[in-house]
């Protein structure tokens, strides 16, 4: 970056939190090129001073150690949600009080550009934004906020075109997702298409710690236990794999609200011996089940594009994934994994046996997909892609 580096201030709900590294991985990624990095969150857990970024309180009465001391106890994790409830509705517009308190501290942050990290956040400031001037404002686009909530809630589609008419960047993760906010009424002109990326160095020796072993398939799934991401049809396909008499040990890194359903499905299932929960992992942890894997099992009803894909992938796995969202743009299925339509048990079953068969395939397709994630995903192409982002819009 030249002398002329951008201030950037990005909004989030909490920062860093566990389930969003690929927040964490941006803005570090920006911040090493030389953007000047604020973060503006609700509540800041124990890793945000670590992580070297400027911290902006979006409660202004709440300063990030306060909000760091108060999350290690369980009453005070409920305070900071109570209060959080009392302020902040990213789920719709919040009243004019509120959001004029929470706006304070992203105005007098300053910043060049201010960048919602998620469109709902953006909702919640909604008739407010233009306070925000003269900094440029931008928005990503996900997936749930822009797939989901306006299907549950009618007035989501036309807030979201308002702040799409407001700000001056859309950031989408996928042409999917392109397609998605152009049906919303988002200007074409505005979008930007900047898919999900991981450090791929970071992974890519994982693939030589991998041990040929003579025992089951080993299949990871790394996700939140929420129903949108599909463990129940990937249970489904584990019961059936054992019926057809193929040994599977499977695991899925992750917690969730789901987790008494899946519990229930395996022991209904007779899986009880063949999965494992295995509860939230640090990145050392996921990077460990990487390794241990012979496969990564997507089975998601609704993604942008999934970054435990990216990650499988710059790791040497085979996946096997649901056709949704964008990750028909990032996986040609038979090359380096598979596409299953969405909901399709019979199908997922179909190809881990075939993985779980042949050890060959699964070392073909994992090559290629680490070729792949190297070529088109790796984190240094989409940070050169903001930058180069946030300087048209500084400098038309």
């Amino acid at each position: 970056m030249s002398s002329s580096a951008p201030s950037l201030l990005a909004v989030v709900n909490s920062f860093p939190a566990p389930s969003e590294t690929f927040i964490l991985r941006k803005l570090r990624g920006l911040a090493e090129v030389g953007v000047d990095v604020q973060v503006a969150a609700a509540t800041f857990t124990a890793d945000a001073p670590e992580t070297g970024l400027g911290l902006v309180p979006l409660v202004p009465w709440r300063d990030p150690r306060a909000s760091i001391r108060s999350l290690t106890t369980s009453r005070g994790r409920d305070l900071v949600r109570d209060e959080l409830r009392a302020l902040t509705s990213f789920e719709a517009p919040a009243p004019p009080a509120r959001r004029r308190i929470l706006l304070a501290p992203l105005v007098a942050a300053r910043a060049d550009i201010v960048h919602f990290e998620f469109s709902g956040i953006a909702v919640g400031f909604l008739d407010e934004l233009d306070r925000l001037r003269p900094a440029k404002l931008a928005v990503s686009c996900r997936g749930a906020a822009e797939q989901i909530v306006p299907l549950r809630d009618p007035a989501r589609g036309p807030a979201l075109r308002r702040v799409f008419d407001t700000v001056d960047l859309i950031h989408c993760v996928s042409d999917d997702i392109r397609r998605t906010v152009e049906d919303l009424g988002a200007p074409p002109e505005k979008i930007l298409v900047n898919r999900p990326a991981v450090p791929v160095a970071d992974f890519a020796g994982i693939a030589a710690r991998r041990e040929a072993h003579d025992g089951p398939l080993r299949v990871l799934s790394i996700g939140r236990l929420h129903w949108k991401k599909g463990f129940d049809d990937a249970l489904r396909a584990m019961a059936r794999l054992r019926s057809g008499g193929v040994d599977v040990d499977y695991r899925i890194a992750g917690e969730g609200t789901e987790r008494e359903k899946l519990s229930f499905l395996c022991d209904q299932l007779d899986l009880t011996d063949h999965v494992t929960l295995l509860g939230r992992q640090s990145q050392a942890e996921v990077k460990e089940q990487l390794a241990w894997a012979d496969a990564l099992l997507l089975p998601s009803l609704s993604e942008g594009i999934s970054n435990a894909v990216l990650e499988g992938m710059a790791s040497g796995l085979p996946v096997v994934s649901t056709d949704c969202g964008g990750m028909a743009e990032v996986i040609t299925s038979g090359q380096d994994g598979f596409l299953v339509p969405v909901g399709d048990i019979e199908a997922m079953t179909f190809h881990l046996g075939d993985l779980a068969r042949d050890p060959d395939l699964r070392n073909r397709l994992g090559a290629a997909a680490a070729e792949r994630a190297k070529d088109e995903f790796d984190l240094s192409r989409q940070i050169r892609v903001f930058v180069d982002a946030y300087d048209r819009l500084l400098h038309p």
